[in-house]
């Protein structure tokens, strides 16, 4: 019983952790796409205006 509520308790955590990561990540992903179509965006009018 005891091993069981340990076990859950951790597993409690790795899904936190993991949640959080997924968070961190998503919001790295997002900032960098943003990036990545701006310099694009800028590159693309910078060769269609010339």
């Amino acid at each position: 019983l005891v091993q069981k509520s340990v076990w859950l308790c951790l597993s409690q955590n790795i899904y936190r952790e993991y949640s959080r990561l997924a968070l961190v990540f998503g919001y790295i992903t997002s900032v960098a796409v943003r990036v990545a179509i701006c310099t694009f965006g800028e590159y693309f009018c910078r060769v269609l205006c010339e």
